[in-house]
């Protein structure tokens, strides 16, 4: 093979590397792709993020707040309802939206009865032996406040034992959140 043989090899060598850069370029499209998934999943999920800590943060901003001024029209600057300095009366369609993300996540303790009642009714009632608990007790900030903490994020689908049972003396959120003192 005396001068083929050379030839012959270095052809060869080029037409692997050129095959073996080929499947590399695959590898990093593939990579890429993946990559760019991962990425806009990762926004998706900031953005959602995001929308949640800026409603919590402004719970926080607004908690050390105690009083409340309304405006002239007797109406709660925070939520524009009427005021509510005195008796507060909780949000339906913050109930609503909170048993339909329920209803529609896997993670939450609904059983499937209670989540086609849900879906049935279109969030308009909550199911028998079911309670839309608050994970922050409305009770820890006044009156004047408690519309900033009566938000969807704020509130979870629990069957009724389970919700008395975090409430009875060192359940998960007895210590937390200790029951309120009445004044005597």
């Amino acid at each position: 093979m005396g001068i083929l043989g050379p030839v012959l090899r270095r052809l060869l060598l080029r037409r692997m590397t050129q095959e073996a850069a080929k499947r590399a370029a695959r590898g990093l499209a593939k990579k890429e792709a993946q990559e760019a998934a991962k990425k806009a999943a990762q926004k998706s999920a900031r953005k959602a993020t995001d929308a949640a800590k800026k409603s919590r943060d402004k719970f926080n901003k607004n908690k050390k707040k105690s009083k409340q001024n309304c405006n002239k029209e007797g109406k709660c600057p925070l939520c524009g309802r009427a005021n509510h300095d005195c008796r507060y009366y909780r949000s339906k369609a913050e109930i609503k939206k909170t048993l339909l993300r329920d209803a529609a996540s896997l993670k939450s303790k609904l059983d499937p009865g209670a989540r086609t009642f849900i879906l049935k009714t279109q969030g308009e009632y909550v199911p028998p032996d079911y309670e839309v608990s608050h994970k922050i007790p409305l009770y820890t900030v006044p009156h004047s406040r408690r519309c900033t903490l009566d938000k969807a994020w704020n509130m979870e689908t629990l069957p009724t034992t389970a919700h008395r049972n975090e409430h009875k003396k060192c359940g998960p959120t007895y210590h937390t959140f200790p029951p309120a003192r009445k004044a005597r």
